[in-house]
């Protein structure tokens, strides 16, 4: 989109509830709240790729209760809080690719159980704990864990 929004105010999408898809790639987008999504019970795909969100409250998208794709790819954030994606139950397709991550908490995964791709190429991950894999058995199955440079899984 690249419009150098700086951020997203707080229901800044009430009243857009029929939307389905929303770019907000390539912004300058620092911080994201609950808040910022509230009024958009129909959005099914979420692109915040290349912004500079560095980092997140827990429940920061639980009002996107049919989001089925979240792109965090590209921004600068080294850790994913607890219960981040807590309601997403939707969600099948997450990208946190090329952030700064050192760890994923399998706390951070614990709503998104139908998850079946995690999307995290040149992320800085080194190690991934066994317990993901339980708590996202898709994965296994369907494979879609994309990432490189792991030393141990």
């Amino acid at each position: 989109m690249n419009s150098n929004i700086p951020n997203i105010g707080e229901n800044s999408f009430w009243g857009a509830q029929s939307l389905r898809k929303l770019n907000l790639a390539k912004n300058n987008i620092s911080l994201i709240i609950e808040a910022n999504f509230k009024g958009l019970v129909s959005l099914e795909e979420l692109n915040l790729s290349e912004n500079k969100i560095s980092s997140f409250v827990s429940a920061s998208f639980s009002a996107l209760v049919k989001l089925r794709e979240l792109d965090l790819s590209w921004n600068q954030a080294t850790k994913l809080v607890e219960r981040l994606f807590y309601n997403l139950h939707m969600l099948e397709v997450l990208d946190i690719s090329g952030n700064w991550l050192r760890e994923l908490s399998p706390d951070v995964f614990r709503d998104i159980w139908r998850l079946k791709q995690l999307r995290c190429r040149s992320c800085g991950l080194k190690t991934i704990n066994p317990l993901l894999y339980a708590l996202l058995p898709d994965l296994l199955v369907r494979r879609g864990l994309f990432c490189a440079n792991f030393t141990k899984l």
